[in-house]
């Protein structure tokens, strides 16, 4: 996925799109432009598949994200005591499908474009097994 400066999805590839239908079965109701934040965090949308289990990433965004309805109050303070990762990792369940990954965000410094010097790059790559092999029939068709 290519991402503008407010996480709004600029360009993604057939296979995040075949992702994104194992979790909402009509993608016609995702608001547009879709905004990957707010998909993951609208009780009515993502945030019911979403499993980060001891990351708090991204805490610039973190007031206006929890100020969201129905927020749980556990996600509103990190819990410190528990070490946590370098990386982001984000995890993914509906029913029995779950997808694992370490995602990696790709930035340009192009001084002389300026539109791309806003767009970030997310990638997503499989921590198992099972989603590395979930993520190779989507890429399939």
């Amino acid at each position: 996925m290519v991402f503008d400066p407010h996480y709004n999805v600029v360009q993604a590839n057939p296979a995040t799109f075949r992702m994104l239908s194992l979790f909402f079965e009509d993608l016609s109701v995702l608001p547009q432009p879709i905004n990957i934040l707010e998909l993951l965090f609208d009780p009515k949308l993502g945030r019911t598949f979403l499993h980060r289990p001891n990351d708090e990433g991204l805490a610039r965004l973190r007031e206006r994200l929890l100020a969201y309805p129905d927020v749980p109050k556990s996600w509103h303070l990190p819990d410190v005591s528990k070490q946590m990762s370098p990386a982001l990792e984000v995890r993914l369940k509906r029913g029995d499908v779950e997808l694992a990954f370490l995602t990696t965000l790709t930035t340009f410094n192009a001084p002389q474009s300026v539109t791309v010097q806003e767009l970030v790059i997310e990638s997503y790559y499989p921590l198992d097994d099972a989603t590395a092999e979930l993520c190779a029939q989507l890429a399939d068709g």
